[in-house]
């Protein structure tokens, strides 16, 4: 059996519209939350920290979980996690997350005590693109 035609509901078609505005919307606010004085953040640590590796810091909330970095292809035998990070130039406090518990960055031997009184690695972010370690 042929179908000859089928027909849009208006319901359907008013469900379609709507997808539609809403896709182009998210476009419109994703072009426009990217800082326009941003610069990337390399995180590059060595993989056998632990288990799972994260970055938390005044750049995302000071998450507790941090944010994942990925284990990347290395040419050499050690293994890397990293990530590349979107931030504004300036000094940034910042903790690892090594299996669930924030530690100091054992490559950075810059240190000092964050707004929460706890100590935290710092880094200065360069209008250039910077990475740490």
């Amino acid at each position: 059996v042929a179908v000859a035609e089928v027909q849009k509901s208006p319901r359907v078609a008013e469900l379609a519209e709507r997808i539609r505005q809403k896709s182009a919307e998210s476009r419109e606010i994703a072009a426009s939350v990217e800082p326009k004085d941003s610069t990337i953040f390399h995180v590059l640590q060595p993989a056998d920290l632990g288990e799972t590796i994260g970055i938390t810091g005044d750049f995302n909330g000071w998450h507790p979980q941090g944010i994942k970095l990925h284990k990347l292809k290395s040419d050499t035998e050690d293994s890397v996690c990293g990530i590349d990070l979107l931030v504004e130039p300036g000094t940034h406090c910042y903790r690892l997350v090594i299996d669930g518990v924030q530690v100091l960055d054992p490559k950075n031997p810059r240190s000092g005590k964050c707004p929460d009184g706890i100590p935290c690695s710092i880094v200065e972010i360069t209008s250039m693109s910077a990475e740490n370690g």
